[in-house]
């Protein structure tokens, strides 16, 4: 029995994930990948930084690469166009050091396949050693950020854009090296990451795929029937308009959005009695649950995240893309705060306004007023059809489900060719 148990736990097909370790959204969505697919595949991770954390608390199997980061500087914490751009040689010599890196271990580990959640040293790795390997992004070339593009003079603002497709053309080669690239977001024209592959769509469009948000299976499985019940668990009244604040990404964007907390808690309150505002400060080792005044919450974590959002009227978000469609899957309309100068967030928070279920909102203008104008505007103005919709599609559009598909084919043409080969070799 012992040595039958051993021979499947042999051929159970290997799968080494790379995942981008900025922020919490790429490892939270192979994640829930790796969750549907360990019961017929052993995995290893690769990542760093914010990355780190969420596989220790799920018991993954993971190694711990060289880290690349955002660079960001000055006293308003934002990426600086000069020090992104200073930081470039460095920054190169990172990415050679984790491609030896991921060389290393995909050798020891002996993958039957590749998965890169948006890291380029993973693929060029997989490639070189011959290992058929899958690509996930849905950034798939830079947005170089600077300053108001309308305040640029017209000759800067052509080099800027001349740049821009340089780097598109040599990224988009770069990362064609793996067999398959999907797109975890809907299809056009309701695809939130528009901007930041639309060069895609013009070079490489056979090899790509929209596969639909990753969502866990939890959420999608939810259903929230009694939301007085929960209102009353949250001591949120019942008659009142409830924003939820929800901070998250990496970091610098996490202390950036704490300075904000403090003047919003400090600036003006003139419409105490028709708002409730719950804040989590995205902080799972803290313990802080504060009241303040009659209509702020103050937590360091909220448990159940879904919860909050399903009985919210309007979210606040730094427009991650993961946490955009958790909310939309909820129906709920989003004010977006993105990051200064974060080029992606930046695009997927002008794509919700356009698509009408969303207002945009500089961090600099985030003050009480502010933020209660947009969330009664948005309540009062209510695109429940345009969420209704969208909420529709991400239903259709599990992305999980389909890059399990897709590995699940993959895996077995790796099996289908080297059966052939040991056939061609017997004879």
């Amino acid at each position: 029995m012992v040595v039958v148990m051993q021979a499947e736990q042999q051929e159970r097909p290997k799968i080494y994930i790379g995942a981008c370790g900025i922020g919490h959204g790429h490892i939270r969505r192979m994640l829930y990948f790796a969750r549907e697919v360990r019961n017929f595949a052993r995995i290893l991770f690769s990542t760093y930084g914010d990355g780190i954390p969420p596989l220790r608390r799920e018991g993954m199997r993971f190694v711990e690469c060289p880290p690349i980061e955002l660079e960001y500087g000055g006293p308003q914490i934002k990426i600086e166009p000069r020090l992104f751009l200073a930081k470039i040689p460095q920054k190169l010599f990172r990415f050679f050091l984790q491609i030896l890196w991921e060389i290393r271990h995909i050798k020891m580990f002996r993958p039957d396949l590749v998965i890169s959640d948006t890291r380029l040293s993973t693929i060029v790795a997989a490639r070189i050693l011959g290992v058929p390997s899958i690509l996930v992004a849905d950034q798939l070339h830079i947005i170089i950020p600077s300053r108001d593009e309308k305040l640029l003079p017209r000759w800067k603002l052509l080099l800027k854009r001349f740049a821009e497709q340089v780097i598109a053309i040599i990224m988009l080669k770069l990362w064609s090296l793996s067999n398959k690239i999907v797109i975890p977001d809907l299809p056009p024209p309701y695809d939130l990451s528009r901007d930041i592959h639309k060069f895609a769509l013009r070079y490489i469009r056979r090899k790509l795929a929209f596969i639909g948000p990753m969502l866990s299976r939890r959420i999608r499985l939810s259903k929230v029937d009694n939301k007085d019940f929960l209102r009353e668990k949250y001591d949120v009244s019942k008659n009142k308009v409830l924003v939820y604040i929800l901070i998250s990404g990496a970091r610098y964007e996490r202390a950036l959005m704490i300075r904000a907390i403090k003047r919003l808690l400090q600036s003006k309150r003139s419409l105490d009695d028709m708002l409730e505002f719950i804040i989590s400060l995205g902080n799972p080792k803290g313990t802080l649950r504060r009241r303040i005044g009659k209509n702020f919450q103050i937590w360091s974590w909220i448990p159940d995240n879904l919860e909050v959002i399903a009985i919210s009227d309007v979210a606040v978000i730094m427009a991650g893309p993961m946490t955009m469609y958790e909310v939309l899957f909820f129906g709920k309309p989003i004010i977006a705060i993105p990051f200064p100068q974060h080029t992606q967030k930046e695009a997927n928070a002008c794509m919700l306004e356009e698509l009408g279920v969303g207002r945009v909102l500089r961090i600099d203008d985030f003050n009480y007023d502010e933020i209660s104008k947009q969330a009664l505007e948005l309540v009062k103005s209510a695109p429940t059809s345009k969420l209704e919709k969208i909420r529709k599609l991400i239903e259709l559009f599990d992305g999980v489900e389909k890059l399990t598909a897709l590995v699940r084919d993959m895996l077995k043409a790796n099996v289908g060719q080297e059966s052939r080969k040991v056939n061609a070799g017997d004879k």
